[in-house]
């Protein structure tokens, strides 16, 4: 069995993984994201309200240099771009996270199932 590690999720993506619409969570491949494995598992906590978290365990992992690359390859649509081109999905990113700290991080995509 893996480490149970936690992380903040905005309200909007805490729902899509909730309901299973979202099965691919995008984080930038920092540091703490450089410690998951396959097989551990995730406590994402809604940071609107976060008495509601869920539970996910790690499916998958999969590094990227840019969000776009991400979102342009044929897991995009797992990672919850909607409607979005890959262009709009990269560019909603940067309400998170700095065109610099993508740069200088990469991107990871994390297979995720609701345990």
């Amino acid at each position: 069995m893996g480490k149970l590690i936690e992380m903040l999720l905005a309200e909007r993506p805490f729902n899509m993984i909730s309901t299973g619409e979202k099965t691919v969570e995008v984080r930038l491949f920092d540091e703490k994201r450089r410690e998951v494995k396959v097989g551990d598992e995730i406590k994402f906590i809604c940071r609107e309200d976060v008495s509601r978290f869920i539970i996910t365990k790690v499916t998958f992992l999969r590094r990227f240099e840019t969000f776009e690359q991400l979102y342009s390859s044929e897991i995009g649509r797992d990672a919850g771009m909607k409607k979005m081109n890959a262009i709009e999905a990269a560019e909603s990113m940067y309400e998170y996270y700095t065109r610099e700290q993508e740069n200088k991080f990469g991107v990871l995509a994390i297979g995720l199932e609701v345990t």
